[in-house]
């Protein structure tokens, strides 16, 4: 195996298993606070369901409590919505968040979802999650965190599985 495709290799795996690692911890810490979780998706919305987890940082490496999420994004058909699809959340003292949503359709570039996160300590963060593999990813507009994405098969569902974490730099 080359060498590039080694590197691309051993990354994946990181991905995967940091994804595997939010999975957990986020499923818990988010259970015990619901304003630090929003479910946006509702059965029957087209498109794949998708939830991320994820935690809110200072440069510090030490969680963000009480860090603001703004997100919003298109919905599973391509076209944003005023009343879908877009939330705010709280982080708790653990700076974990977890969001339940679609995966946005494909619009103009890379599919993304928008965020920004704002704290009272720390600079404002405008970025967007956008997907590792996705085809127009290269062309990105916007800056943003790629993440990767599992897919999760339950008893009773399938859905995709991602983790991010957010870094805040001081005022």
């Amino acid at each position: 195996m080359g060498e590039p495709r080694h590197w691309a290799l051993r990354t994946a795996l990181a991905a995967l298993a940091l994804a595997l690692t939010f999975a957990t911890a986020a499923r818990v810490a988010a259970a015990e606070r619901p304003e630090a979780t929003a479910n946006l998706w509702q059965p029957g919305d087209p498109g794949e369901r998708l939830e991320i987890r994820g935690r809110v940082l200072s440069a510090g490496g030490q969680p963000a409590s009480g860090a603001v999420l703004e997100l919003w994004q298109r919905d599973g058909t391509g076209v944003y919505r005023d009343d879908r699809y877009r939330a705010r959340l709280q982080t708790g003292d653990d700076g974990w968040f977890q969001i339940s949503t679609v995966l946005p359709a494909q619009g103009f570039g890379a599919r993304h979802i928008h965020v920004v996160v704002t704290h009272p300590t720390h600079r404002r963060l405008a970025t967007a999650v956008l997907f590792q593999g996705d085809p127009n990813l290269e062309q990105a507009m916007l800056e943003g965190i790629p993440i990767a994405l599992e897919r999760v098969q339950t008893d009773t569902e399938m859905y995709l599985l991602g983790g991010v974490e957010f870094v805040l730099q001081p005022n």
